[in-house]
């Protein structure tokens, strides 16, 4: 460990020698509580630390805490953008939080509240924008679920599950048009393409 006059800067490497070693050993409730402990002790001194903030973020994720997992990340890489391990961490956040994002139940409160978060990191997916319809149209606000299945067709045409998606809703609230949307949804898959992507022919 390196050695420094002030003997608070050693009491704040070996609170992160601690919280690290916490993590190494896949003990994620001690590292957090470890590492909100020294981000804390920063903060006193004035200071900050995207190694702490990484930490603690990888903690947040194994313990399934997936909102903060995404708000610590972000943290982080505000503080160091070019670091690689944060980058590649941010990566495997934004994945997991979008995987359970889609897994809950269209009702749940958590759905707006992650995908606001998706929405504050420019990482929102077709998936994450068929989560938040659904939510919309689950809890009586049909009018901002039709505005965003609208927009997913502009966004994302080449979805089949999308026009599938907008067929659905359609049919359930009396709509109209639900046919329309399940021939888009035929045609994609029908489309022999890969991924649903349009070729053009070299003239």
């Amino acid at each position: 460990m390196r050695t420094f006059p002030d003997v608070r800067m050693r009491g704040l490497l070996a609170l992160a020698e601690r919280a690290s070693a916490a993590l190494n050993n896949e003990d994620p409730a001690a590292a957090k509580q470890a590492y909100l402990q020294l981000l804390r002790q920063f903060d006193e001194f004035g200071l900050s630390s995207a190694a702490a903030w990484w930490g603690l973020a990888v903690a947040h994720d194994y313990l399934g805490e997936h909102d903060m997992a995404l708000n610590s990340i972000q943290k982080s890489l505000a503080l160091d953008p070019l670091a690689p391990g944060a980058q590649r961490s941010f990566d495997i956040i934004v994945r997991r939080v979008r995987e359970h994002l889609i897994q809950l139940d269209a009702k749940d409160v958590a759905v707006p509240r992650l995908y606001a978060l998706l929405q504050q990191s420019g990482e929102l997916d077709v998936p994450s924008h068929l989560a938040m319809a659904h939510h919309y149209a689950e809890t009586g606000r049909v009018e901002q679920a039709e505005k965003l299945f609208q927009a997913l067709c502009l966004l994302a045409p080449a979805s089949k599950d999308v026009w599938e998606a907008r067929a659905q809703f359609a049919a359930t609230h009396n709509l109209g048009a639900e046919y329309e949307y399940l021939a888009e949804a035929r045609g994609r898959a029908m489309a022999d393409v890969p991924y649903g992507i349009p070729t053009f022919e070299e003239d």
